[in-house]
């Protein structure tokens, strides 16, 4: 048995990239845009047609449905015949961009100035909530939140349900959407500096004899360890493909990071995925240990 990954999408002020594709930079309008990008994302950014729910969601929302999109869109077009049951979403931050803004009105007007809208987004299970709805993702699904090891976590708690045969195929990564003032908050509270950016793989349990060109992660069956995991490389991915992941994974402000061990040919070998505690010495503060839900 092994659990491979199929396909990803990471997206980030830089642009979109999938596993299996280059970067797409922003267009000039958005990469000049004063405020946070993350603000004003579009429908068409990731879709040929949009969802008609899109334009109503908040920010975490719409970031988290389009990466997931784009990183199914990526594992068919690399030719995965399964799709996902669910997905674990990690995120540090979660909606506390949305919530801000729905309750800054009330604090400077009053409870008359509520918005209806931004309220039913006020909680982070809800952007899960949508990319189930979108994409029709009946099985086990969970927002996990344990500070800047969140997407960490979440690859390893997908890992774990994978193992234990409670899913065949999930989606998994972290996702974070934060403006100014959430940005000054979190480091004022861990002096972790969060970015608005979003990546998810494709994961699912393969058992033996599984297609040799796919990338395996091993390790963390059980629980989150400070000992992270490794991803080995595949035939088919390449070195090329091994950077892109290495790029989803190294975005700035999680709490981990990962290596990229090379051969005695310079060939990449592996990606080995660990806390950073060098980087973010707060990460210990987090360390809890989270049984895979399996249980």
């Amino acid at each position: 048995m092994a659990i491979v990954i199929t396909g990803g999408a990471k997206v980030d002020k830089a642009g979109v990239e999938t596993l299996h594709g280059a970067l797409i930079p922003w267009d000039s309008k958005v990469a000049s845009s004063s405020g946070s990008w993350v603000s004003g994302l579009k429908g068409r950014t990731f879709f040929d047609t949009p969802p008609a729910r899109f334009g109503r969601m908040d920010a975490f929302s719409k970031l988290t449905v389009g990466c997931a999109h784009l990183a199914l869109k990526d594992a068919a077009a690399a030719g995965s015949e399964s799709f996902p049951e669910g997905i674990v979403l990690g995120s540090l931050m979660g909606c506390l961009m949305t919530d801000i803004q729905y309750y800054a009105p009330v604090c400077d007007k009053g409870p008359e100035h509520a918005g209806p809208l931004l309220f039913s987004y006020t909680l982070p299970n809800v952007a899960v909530g949508e990319v189930c709805r979108e994409f029709r993702l009946f099985g086990p699904n969970t927002v996990i939140s344990c500070g800047e090891d969140s997407a960490l976590a979440a690859l390893v708690v997908a890992h774990g349900w994978l193992s234990s045969g409670r899913a065949s195929a999930l989606l998994a990564g972290g996702v974070e959407a934060v403006d100014s003032r959430v940005a000054e908050l979190c480091r004022g509270d861990s002096n972790a500096d969060i970015r608005s950016s979003a990546f998810l793989f494709q994961l699912e349990r393969q058992d033996e004899p599984w297609q040799p060109g796919l990338p395996t992660i091993l390790g963390g069956e059980s629980e989150f360890s400070p000992s992270g995991f490794s991803i080995e490389r595949s035939v088919d991915l390449g070195n090329t493909g091994m950077e892109r992941m290495w790029h989803m994974l190294n975005m700035g402000g999680r709490g981990f990071r990962a290596i990229d061990v090379r051969d005695k040919e310079g060939y990449s070998s592996s990606l080995k995925v660990f806390i950073d505690t060098e980087k973010h010495g707060s990460t210990t503060r987090h360390r809890t240990q989270i049984k895979s839900a399996a249980d």
